[in-house]
């Protein structure tokens, strides 16, 4: 099933990549990039305290499939909630004709504990490759709660 599922994805990338028009990249280019599509099964998120040496691990659900926005609850090992953030995740590839690749991750996460108070904090990471590299994983920490805490999420398409 595993195969089938990375074959999938891989087809509908190279379709995606060979029907484009003319777009642009970060660098300028005419090469657009391809959104590689996230699947709940894809990800994993766990929170922790800078002080704290235990680890909570975090539940996530879609709330925005075309935008790609995940609701992220933390719980302790009692299963109290502790911690609730929505997440951004995109991540989009992009290759020129000389076979160099480039990966851009957008991770940024609103905290959502306090109904009252939103804090935001987020990345747009990039990754260059002098050739096509295949993805095995990717795993990102996001500073919140004043950078007093990370929200780590571990992504393997």
């Amino acid at each position: 099933m595993q195969i089938v599922k990375a074959l999938s994805v891989w087809v509908f990338l190279l379709s995606m990549f060979l029907s484009s028009g003319v777009g642009a990249s970060e660098s300028g280019s005419a090469h657009p990039g391809i959104r590689m599509p996230i699947e709940w099964g894809d990800l994993s998120f766990s929170y922790q305290e800078n002080e704290n040496p235990e680890t909570l691990v975090c539940k996530h659900r879609i709330e925005n499939p075309l935008s790609q926005d995940w609701k992220v609850s933390c719980v302790d090992r009692t299963g109290q909630e502790k911690r609730k953030y929505g997440v951004h995740l995109w991540v989009t590839q992009y290759q020129n004709p000389a076979g160099e690749a480039k990966i851009e991750v957008l991770y940024w996460v609103t905290d959502r504990s306090q109904p009252r108070v939103r804090e935001y904090s987020g990345s747009t990471l990039w990754f260059y490759f002098k050739n096509q590299a295949d993805l095995k994983g990717l795993s990102l920490s996001q500073s919140v709660e004043n950078d007093q805490a990370r929200l780590r999420v571990e992504i393997k398409p």
